[in-house]
C-alpha cells in the first residue's frame, strides 16, 4: 500500500511469495549512482540512489542483513565510473574482500586517521571548484552550499567518490583526537568527526561469569574446545588470537603461551592471518597452575600433530582450523544448556578474567598486559608489569580459582559419594 496523495492510496497485489523466490525486476531502475539492492515486500526493487540521498546510516541487529546490503552496494557500484573508498577499523573484516576494487582502504584506526584528512581535503577542493564555477561567494561556508559536482560541466566534473565506513562509532572514537591535531597543524580546516557526543562511548555493564559458570561452560562445549573457554577467561585471550596459537607457542613447563599473531574470520569464511589487534597484543601470557592438566591433555589429544611445532593448537573434528561460525553454534548451545543469559558472549569471558585478576591482587597495568590492551592516556598512570609480576598475578588467580572450586566441591559432596563425574575426571589437576 503506497500513499499517492491525500485521501488516495495505491494497493498492489502480488501473486507469489516474494521471499520464496527472489526475482529482481527486469528493469530495476539502475543508473548513475542508482543501485538496486533488494526487493520490497510488494516485489518492486529497493534502489539506493546516491544522487538523491548522498548520505546513509545503516542500522540493524546481528544477522539482519547489513553485510549483504553492503556487498550488493559495492557490487553494483563496482561497474560504474566511481571511486570507492573504505574504512573498516576492525582490520578489514567486512571490506577487505573488496580491496582490489577500492581506491583506498583503511583497516585500523591509524590508517583511518591518515585517510580522513585526504578525503576532507578532496571535499574542500571540490567545494572551491563549485564556488568558482557557479559564482558562489568565497566566504560562504561549505555546509551552506546546496550545489554539487553534477552542476559542473562534464569535462571538469571530478569522479564521484563513495565512502563506506564500517562501524562508524568506532571511527569517531579513534579518529577524533588525531583529526583535532590535524586542525591544529592546519592540515585540514575542520574536524570531520566533530559530532556532539560522538567522542563518548556508553555501553551496558558487561556480565561477569563465576568460576563455577566458567567450568560449566567449559564442560558444556565439549573436551575439544574446553581449553579455549579457559584461555578466554583466565588468559584472557581473544578468539582470533587463540585461532592462530601453535604448538611452538606453548611452554608447558613454564605454563606460558606466546601470542604472536591473530587470524580473525572474514564474513567470506576465510582466515585473515595478520598482526594482533594492537602491538601490545603480542605478549607472553602466564597461565595459572590449575590449567596444567587441561593444557597437557589438549596438546596430547586435540592439537594439530602432523605439522610438528607449527601445528595449530585449536582445530576442528576434521582437522581444519578454528571456525568462528562452527564454534558459535557450540557456544550458544552450551550457554543455553547451563542457563547463562542469551547476551553473554565469549568476549565476556575476558571481562571475567579482568575481574578475577583484580581480585587476586593485580594492578590495572597487570590486567592490561595480560589481556594485550593499550591506552595512551591511561599509560601515564600505570605501573610497570613484567613477566615476573605476571607470574605473581597468575599465582594469585590460581589460588582464587582453586578456592572457589573447593567451595563448589563441598557443596556437591553428596554427589561425590556416588563417584566422580566426567567433568571431575577431566579436571583432576
Amino acid at each position: 500500500m503506497t500513499p499517492v496523495k491525500p485521501g488516495v492510496v495505491e494497493l498492489r497485489l502480488i501473486g507469489f511469495d516474494v521471499l520464496g523466490k527472489v526475482r529482481m525486476p527486469k528493469t530495476p531502475g539502475a543508473g548513475p549512482l542508482r543501485i538496486p539492492v533488494a526487493l520490497r515486500e510488494d516485489a518492486t526493487a529497493f534502489v539506493r540512489d546516491y544522487l538523491t540521498v548522498p548520505h546513509q546510516l545503516t542500522l540493524g541487529a546481528t544477522i539482519s542483513g547489513k553485510s549483504m546490503y553492503l556487498r550488493n552496494l559495492i557490487k553494483g557500484l563496482a561497474r560504474q565510473p566511481v571511486a570507492l573508498v573504505g574504512i573498516d577499523c576492525k582490520r578489514g573484516v567486512e571490506l577487505a574482500p573488496f580491496a582490489p576494487r577500492l581506491s583506498a582502504l583503511a583497516t585500523d584506526p591509524d590508517e583511518a586517521a591518515e585517510l580522513l584528512p585526504t578525503l576532507v581535503k578532496e571535499m574542500e577542493d571540490r567545494y572551491d571548484l563549485i564556488k568558482a564555477r557557479q559564482g558562489i561567494a568565497p566566504d560562504i561556508p561549505d555546509e551552506e552550499i546546496t550545489s554539487d559536482i553534477w552542476g559542473l560541466p562534464e569535462y571538469e566534473r571530478p569522479v564521484p567518490i563513495v565512502l563506506f565506513v564500517d562501524e562508524v562509532a568506532e571511527l569517531f572514537l579513534t579518529a577524533t583526537r588525531k583529526d583535532e591535531t590535524a586542525v591544529d597543524d592546519e592540515l585540514i580546516r575542520r574536524n570531520p568527526c566533530r559530532i556532539k557526543g560522538a567522542g563518548k562511548e556508553s555501553s551496558a555493564e558487561r556480565q561477569i561469569a563465576t568460576v563455577a559458570q566458567v567450568d560449566a561452560l567449559a564442560d558444556a562445549v565439549g573436551p575439544r574446545w574446553r581449553l579455549m573457554v579457559f584461555l578466554g577467561a583466565y588468559g584472557p585471550m581473544r578468539p582470533e588470537e587463540q585461532a592462530e596459537l601453535r604448538r611452538k607457542d606453548v611452554d608447558l613447563e613454564a605454563m606460558t603461551i606466546r601470542v604472536r599473531q591473530a587470524a580473525p574470520e572474514l564474513t567470506t569464511g576465510k582466515r585473515a592471518l595478520g598482526d594482533t589487534k594492537s602491538e601490545v597484543g603480542k605478549r607472553i601470557v602466564v597461565l595459572p597452575a590449575f590449567l596444567r592438566t587441561d593444557l597437557r591433555r589438549h596438546l596430547d589429544w586435540y592439537a594439530e600433530k602432523d605439522k610438528g611445532a607449527e601445528g595449530l593448537l585449536f582445530v576442528g573434528e576434521k582437522g581444519k582450523p578454528f571456525r568462528r561460525s562452527s564454534f558459535g553454534r557450540k557456544w550458544r548451545k552450551a550457554r543455553e544448556r547451563i542457563g547463562m543469559p542469551e547476551g553473554f558472549r565469549f568476549y565476556d569471558l575476558r571481562h571475567t578474567g579482568h575481574t578475577l585478576s583484580t581480585r587476586s591482587g593485580a594492578t590495572l597495568k597487570d590486567t592490561m598486559v595480560r589481556a594485550g590492551q593499550s591506552s595512551t592516556r591511561a599509560a601515564l598512570f600505570y605501573q610497570h608489569s613484567d613477566v615476573e609480576r605476571q607470574q605473581e598475578v597468575a599465582g594469585g588467580l590460581d589460588d582464587l580459582v582453586r578456592a572457589e572450586r573447593k567451595k563448589g566441591t563441598k557443596a556437591g559432596a553428596a554427589q561425590a559419594d556416588d563417584g566422580p563425574s566426567g567433568a571431575d575426571l577431566v579436571r583432576d589437576a
